[in-house]
């Protein structure tokens, strides 16, 4: 058994009402993942108001593993980015590059 490593990003398009998030499988085929050992950890991250230059008020970023397959890890990434008007009524857009490391045979 090893410890592979994948890196990844999450490319978040334009959008605004709300929290954005994404789901995205990452694939150590032909590799096995062994006993779903996998872990996911944040390696950066690029995020923006889409329309207009805006005070900064709250900025959230963040990566979970969802799910372990034989092969594969379910990563989502979560991205919100809000001013001080009490509303997410301002577009955002952005993406969360990540690593996943797994026990693989």
């Amino acid at each position: 058994m090893a410890l592979s490593m994948k890196g990844f990003t999450i490319s978040f398009p334009s959008h605004t009402g709300s929290e954005h998030i994404i789901n995205q499988t990452v694939s150590f085929a032909p590799k096995k993942i062994m006993g779903g050992n996998a872990q996911v950890m944040l390696n950066g991250y690029e995020v923006r108001f889409t329309n207009s230059d805006r005070e900064l008020f709250h900025l959230k970023v963040d990566l979970d593993r969802v799910s372990v397959a034989s092969d594969s890890v379910e990563v989502r990434g979560r991205l919100l980015l809000r001013d001080k008007s009490g509303n997410i009524d301002d577009a955002f857009q952005g993406s969360i590059t990540g690593v996943v490391i797994a026990e693989t045979n």
